[in-house]
């Protein structure tokens, strides 16, 4: 048998699927969904077509210039051959009328590159016998099943009925344990009242908690996150509002229990400082990464988080907030943007397996009510984001609209809650130190 033969490619459709890129930048809408950069066999094509993807998903045109610039930035261009071989790609194209069918071929070139690459694997470990030959036999099955149905386009087959009934009644006997030892199965809070009710925040939940500004969402945020981290839980929060040090002010400050502005100001007594730097050192023995880049969108929190946790380990994701969401698409209205990033927070939930927590803005027509409560009618500008949730908490602080209401005292509102019980909880909220904890009368 040859094994010396050239992989299958297909060189002049590549450089016309990236020259017709380089001339319409519309296009790459149609292929990016169908075609990595990854798939492409020249080395040089691979880079300039991962540049035109990064371009578009960062909003941002997609041109002979534009690509030659991002790519001179990122130190890449003499490696691609320089803004000559850029702009010598579209010398041969007419148009991209016929880009989906090039990129058709470039897809079927790439598997069948994988499939050949299987086989000399296999080849080579059955003339070295060092494996058990149903291994073998299995590897090979599962691989060859994975590129077939990548061809389909489904990543996953699914399991049999009998494999989630055993999983089913495993998580069971897990939670009866957990009853049995006086815990909860899910990721706990400070507030006891919320943990009651909700046994802990459980992998595959997608948890919105919203308010109206400046009610406190992402100082109920950080209160979770500061609970989950103190018990060992390896959490990723991305931040589109504020910078990872800002948060980190807040958290050193709850932790220490001093104020907040003192900190900011350079204020603090020479006993605070103390406190602070002995907050630090909790810090330090926390598994907890922030992720601050202002133009993220779901899918690469999602790429983000999956690589977090192969390498990390990773059992709360949180999300701070919706409506700042970027989307890799292009819709005609914000309402089914903030609905697809809003069903995709949930795929990452239950792909991931981890609880989500996605906060989200609310609607100010509520301010005009009487009665100031939120409901679920009010989260902002999509009915989808309450299909698509687990559990939906809203924060509501009477305070802020009257001033004979206790300062200190919240509610959070369980609006939604799919597997449970929904309700009002009150709760203390110290704003000055960013803390939540259970109200008592």
């Amino acid at each position: 048998m040859e094994l010396d033969k050239i992989p299958p490619q297909a060189p002049d459709i590549e450089k016309a699927v990236v020259g017709s890129l380089l001339l319409d930048s519309g296009a790459i809408k149609t292929v990016s969904g169908l075609i990595s950069p990854t798939m492409f066999y020249n080395d040089k094509l691979k880079v300039i077509y991962g540049a035109i993807r990064n371009l578009h998903k960062e909003e941002k045109a997609v041109d002979i210039l534009t690509v030659t610039n991002y790519l001179k930035d990122q130190g890449k261009l003499e490696e691609i051959g320089g803004a000559t071989f850029i702009s010598g790609l579209t010398s041969r194209v007419g148009s991209s009328a016929h880009i989906q069918q090039h990129s058709a071929i470039i897809y079927d070139k790439y598997l069948l590159r994988k499939m050949i690459e299987i086989g000399y694997n296999l080849i080579r470990d059955c003339y070295a016998e060092s494996e058990d030959v149903e291994d073998l036999i299995k590897d090979a099955r599962s691989k060859i099943e994975a590129i077939l149905l990548s061809a389909l386009g489904i990543s996953s087959i699914g399991i049999s009925i009998k494999e989630a009934g055993e999983r089913s009644i495993d998580d069971y006997y897990r939670r009866e344990q957990s009853l049995k030892d006086g815990t909860t199965t899910g990721i706990k809070t400070d507030l006891n009242a919320l943990n009651n009710v909700t046994g802990g925040f459980r992998s595959e939940q997608l948890i919105i908690v919203a308010a109206r500004p400046a009610m406190g969402k992402t100082s109920l945020a950080i209160s979770f996150l500061q609970k989950a981290a103190g018990e060992g839980k390896s959490i990723m929060m991305y931040t589109l509002e504020m910078s990872a040090v800002t948060l980190t002010d807040k958290i050193i400050c709850s932790i220490a229990d001093i104020p907040l502005s003192n900190y900011r100001d350079g204020k603090l007594s020479e006993g605070e400082r103390m406190q602070a730097e002995q907050a630090l050192d909790t810090l330090n023995s926390w598994n907890v990464h922030f992720n601050d880049e202002l133009l993220m969108d779901i899918d690469r929190i999602y790429a983000s988080a999956q690589a977090i946790k192969s390498k990390n380990g990773l059992d709360l994701i949180i999300i701070d907030y919706l409506q700042l969401l970027k989307s890799s698409e292009k819709f005609q209205n914000r309402e089914r943007e903030v609905a697809e990033n809003s069903r995709k927070a949930k795929m990452m939930a239950i792909q991931l397996g981890v609880p989500v927590i996605l906060l989200s803005q609310l609607n100010r027509g509520l301010e005009a009510r009487n009665d100031k409560r939120p409901m679920l009618s009010d989260l902002r500008e999509s009915g989808a984001i309450e299909q698509d949730a687990d559990i939906v908490l809203f924060i509501h602080r009477e305070s802020f609209y009257n001033d004979q209401a206790e300062s200190d005292k919240g509610q959070l509102i369980i609006a939604k809650h799919r597997q449970g019980q929904t309700g009002i909880i009150d709760f203390k909220h110290n704003q000055t130190l960013t803390k939540f904890s259970d109200y008592k009368t």
